[in-house]
């Protein structure tokens, strides 16, 4: 059997990390950046699945007006996770197979599906599961076959609030921090909600992450897979003669094991 055909329930991540539907916003942001990952379980009184609380949802709710005019960046409100968490929240049996597991993931443009058995979440199939199928199927398309272009960028000395404005706006998990065009870091939503408190006018060089995988685009997606997986670099740059072509991110891993056409070519110019 292949590994796209396995069963979720056999490669999923455990144990899930949760909160209570009744704890504070600024609780469950604690937990998110304890356990480095991007999104909560948020369980009901009964402990049973009631939706899920990302870091977009977070930014969501600490989105500040005054942020372009110097004002704080982000200010989390003091209030019930349960009023900024989503719902309904994407689940899957343990039985289902990884490549519908992928294809849940790609349909509803998410980033990761709770494993669900009597409405408890028992397990978390993300992004990062689809990645390590696709390294482990050794499948040998080139990154740029699946790569998103054009990429949204910034300059470093750009202020914070820039930065912001354009992941809201561009409907984006990051963006590319560049330096007269050549890519330095990037901006994401980690970066974002670690702005919290600090100035609009900040420069993004002062909070961007320089974690970041540059890669020719002929490079196979296992391949590309494995570096990142690896240095646990969240945005993959496809780079040719010193310039961003494109970016791949963990949900195009999940749309090659979801089965999806490769993009269309493009023609490079300049």
């Amino acid at each position: 059997m292949s590994t796209f055909g396995e069963s979720v329930g056999r490669i999923m991540s455990t144990p899930v990390v949760t909160v209570a539907a009744s704890a504070q916003v600024s609780f469950a942001d604690g937990l998110l950046r304890q356990h480095r990952i991007s999104c909560l379980a948020v369980l009901g009184e009964a402990g049973a699945l009631e939706g899920a609380l990302s870091r977009k949802d977070l930014l969501r709710a600490g989105k500040s007006p005054s942020a372009a005019e110097g004002g704080p960046s982000l200010a989390l409100p003091m209030a019930e996770v349960r009023r900024y968490a989503t719902r309904p929240c994407r689940s899957v049996p343990p039985e289902a197979t990884v490549q519908q597991a992928a294809r849940t993931l790609v349909d509803a443009h998410i980033h990761r599906v709770f494993v669900e058995v009597e409405h408890r979440p028992v397990g978390v199939f993300s992004t990062r599961e689809a990645m390590s199928a696709v390294h482990q199927a050794r499948v040998a398309t080139p990154i740029s076959s699946f790569m998103n272009a054009p990429v949204i960028v910034v300059e470093a000395d750009s202020p914070i609030a820039d930065g912001l404005s354009l992941l809201e706006r561009g409907g984006v998990g990051g963006v590319v921090v560049t330096d007269g065009g050549f890519p330095v870091g990037v901006f994401t939503e980690v970066e974002a909600l670690a702005c919290e408190g600090l100035a609009g006018t900040t420069p993004i060089e002062a909070v961007m992450s320089q974690s970041l995988l540059c890669l020719p685009p002929e490079t196979p997606l296992h391949r590309a897979a494995g570096f990142s997986l690896a240095t646990r670099a969240r945005r993959i740059l496809v780079v040719d003669h010193r310039y961003v072509r494109g970016v791949v991110t963990g949900l195009d891993f999940a749309r090659v094991v979801a089965g999806d056409d490769p993009t269309p070519v493009r023609v490079w110019t300049g």
